[in-house]
């Protein structure tokens, strides 16, 4: 009989199939069980068989031969770290599932060090897939999860879960790095960390890095990344950190696309940024989702020294607020558009803090007290779509540029100068009512009167002695004599007798007062009308 694999032939099904070996066939790829390894382990330390010398065994085996490596179900306990690092050619590290094939590692560390670690020397490549399995650790505080540096190209973690370490995942001085379905939770500090070494202090960028799918919550922070070209988070969700659910800085290339962000309403302790960024250009948000329940002052969305950041299709709330929340802070951020949003429940909606510049495009808000808020007079805002009930309790600090047009496309916007036509009636002014000539629309707007004209539709009755001030509460630009009122189709403009100027001078100088309307009221006489029309025409420029 034939006892050497390599004699007997096989032949796979299907037309046009090689034959090969039983034996070439068996070798297609190894198991961590044909090195001695048996998941035995409950998952709790000190149970279950030693494998640390088995699976290593079996890692060098693959490596060096660029195999498959299997395991199979249940759960390998290991007591030291495993490596992966070497200048291979491709190979893989795979589990059955993430439920099914769970790697415990049993072990505390004195100095920072990872579980799997494929740290590799400066300038040399090793291309690695991890794929289906559960890496479990014991919260020791110097030992990571995973480690991939100096790999390249062919490096995936996919369909991973990892959880109880320091850092879930770290990944450094890499390159076309995915993480396809990963979950990193309840790590003691970030669920996956990019831009540092092991050692948690030396810098090493990473570039061309993907998320897709994927989860990053219980952690201190979800996702935190520096210095990184090219980074894309697609379909991911990082929800419960303590902190920040996603932190970026010197990032360039930066993508959110189906993102869903949420705070964990049982964290005690002040509410952070859910997302955090600093010091990065081109960021595009296109289609985000943040659930901050009970945030506070803190900004929802924060973006310091930022340029060229795109939002789009972007929903934030508090959930039962309002609370004292800021939806997006902009601190000296340039080349910023908000488009086509929704915010609610917020304080404020968009905060422009030192000088910054946005274009806001048709964004809804909700639940408000301030939909904008720029303190900066250096900062400068385009708003298109906006509605006069948003810009209305918006505050924007003089002489901040602004630029603003209505949902209507009527515009408003400083130098401007503009024509209000109003008509009053003897009714508006009655016991002691008003009619609005100029109505303000931000808190901050101010009007300077070029002129004042009168058209008498149908004149005051002759029974009333009362003159009509217009003024905005503070200043009194002219005072029109019952005589002027009475007189049917009289038509006057501003300086003559009909609409005499001011009697104070320096009223004549001053615009109208900020948050204050310009508006036509009775003054002087005893006795009201009782019928009668004008029509009123200022012509003002704007000048906050």
């Amino acid at each position: 009989s034939v006892t050497d694999a390599s004699l007997v032939n096989y032949t796979p099904a299907g037309t046009g199939a090689v034959v090969t070996t039983v034996q070439a066939k068996l070798r297609e790829f190894v198991s961590i069980e044909d090195f001695g390894a048996i998941g035995d382990s409950t998952g709790v330390s000190g149970n279950g068989t030693d494998n640390t010398v088995f699976i290593q065994n079996a890692i060098n085996y693959a490596s060096a031969n660029s195999m498959i490596l299997k395991m199979g179900s249940g759960t390998f306990r290991i007591t030291a770290p495993l490596d992966f690092a070497g200048t291979t050619n491709k190979y893989s590290f795979e589990g059955v599932s993430n439920l099914q094939t769970i790697i415990f590692a049993d072990f505390t560390s004195s100095t920072p060090r990872a579980a799997l670690s494929l740290g590799n020397l400066v300038g040399t490549r090793a291309y690695v897939r991890f794929k289906d399995f559960y890496l479990k650790g014991v919260n020791d505080p110097n030992t990571s999860g995973i480690y991939c540096n100096w790999t390249s190209s062919f490096t995936e973690l996919n369909n991973i879960l990892v959880l109880y370490f320091y850092d879930g995942i770290v990944i450094s001085n890499d390159y076309y790095t995915k993480l396809v379905n990963v979950q990193s939770n309840y790590n003691l500090n970030r669920g996956v960390a990019i831009g540092y070494e092991i050692d948690r202090t030396t810098v090493a960028a990473s570039n061309n890095l993907m998320f897709l799918g994927g989860d990053f919550s219980g952690n201190q922070v979800g996702i935190y990344v520096r210095g990184c070209a090219s980074l894309g988070l697609i379909q991911t969700a990082s929800e419960g950190n303590h902190t920040h659910q996603v932190w970026l800085d010197y990032c360039s290339g930066v993508s959110f696309s189906g993102v869903y962000l949420e705070r964990n309403t049982a964290l005690s302790g002040t509410s952070v940024a859910q997302v955090y960024a600093t010091n990065c250009e081109g960021i595009s948000i296109n289609g985000m989702t943040v659930t901050a329940f009970a945030q506070d002052s803190t900004p929802i969305l924060y973006f310091s020294s930022c340029n060229g950041v795109n939002v789009s299709g972007l929903s934030v709330n508090t959930t039962g607020g309002p609370f004292n929340a800021i939806a997006i802070r902009l601190n000296s951020s340039f080349g910023v558009s908000v488009n086509t949003s929704y915010i609610s429940d917020c304080s404020v909606g968009i905060y422009l803090d030192a000088a910054s510049r946005v274009s806001v495009r048709d964004v809804t808000f909700a639940n408000y007290t301030y939909p904008l808020y720029a303190v900066s007079a250096s900062s400068a805002i385009y708003w298109s779509q906006a509605t006069p009930a948003f810009v209305a309790a918006s505050y924007i600090l003089s002489p901040c540029s602004t630029d603003i047009h209505y949902i209507d496309n009527t515009k408003l916007q400083v130098d401007e100068t503009k024509v209000f036509n109003v008509s009053v009636a003897f009714s508006d002014l009655s016991s002691a009512g008003f009619k609005n000539l100029i109505t303000h629309t931000l808190t901050t707007e101010r009007w300077r009167i070029s002129n004042i004209v009168i058209v008498n539709l149908t004149g005051f009755n002759a029974g009333g002695d009362r003159l009509i001030s217009i003024t905005d509460g503070t200043s009194t630009f002219t005072a029109i004599p019952a005589a002027s009122l009475k007189v049917g189709s009289k038509q006057a403009a501003w300086g003559s007798a009909d609409v005499p100027f001011s009697a104070v001078p320096s009223d004549m100088l001053q615009p109208t007062v900020a948050a204050s309307n310009l508006k036509a009221i009775y003054s002087g006489g005893t006795t009201d009308y009782t019928s009668g029309d004008i029509n009123f025409t200022i012509t003002a420029m704007r000048t906050a």
